[in-house]
């Protein structure tokens, strides 16, 4: 079975060092497709990058001993809110729609200045609980469990 890559598609990559084999062919094969392909890599360059329409690197090195993908978030981030204005209110609308039936949401409540997400957190044997997280700007994220009753 060919994969349902075509010329319309858009493939995303994510490929940072320790380079994924899995990647390139991925980003080799929407490119053989007449897919666009868009790589999100760090300095270095992912051998994905050869078939990429567009390669997005950002700095991943860090004074720890582990590689830091701040710097790529917030490429990510920048990325997403500009196709979401280029694309209009229907992507935004799309967006919540998807984030509902995925039982999640990040849009932030303009009248509070405050961004909600919600969460379910999956514990083996038992029902899935349900989350409130509340993030304020200047402030640490807090969790709040819904009551008892309405779980």
């Amino acid at each position: 079975m060919k994969p349902a890559i075509h010329r319309a598609d858009v493939v995303v990559v994510f490929d940072y060092r320790r380079y994924e084999p899995d990647a390139l062919a991925l980003a080799q094969l929407a490119a053989e497709r007449g897919g666009k392909v868009v790589v999100f890599t760090d300095t270095w360059l992912s051998p994905a990058s050869a078939h990429a329409d567009v390669v997005l690197p950002s700095r991943v090195s860090s004074t720890s001993p582990y590689d830091s993908l701040v710097p790529s978030l917030a490429v990510i981030e920048t990325v997403v809110a500009h196709v979401l204005a280029a694309l209009g209110p229907s992507a935004h609308d799309h967006l919540r729609r998807t984030e509902a039936t995925a039982g999640t949401s990040a849009w932030s409540d303009r009248r509070t200045g405050c961004s909600r997400s919600r969460a379910v957190v999956r514990r083996p044997g038992r029902r899935p609980t349900p989350l409130n997280v509340k993030r304020h700007h200047r402030s640490r994220a807090t969790t709040t469990r819904r009551p008892a009753a309405l779980r």
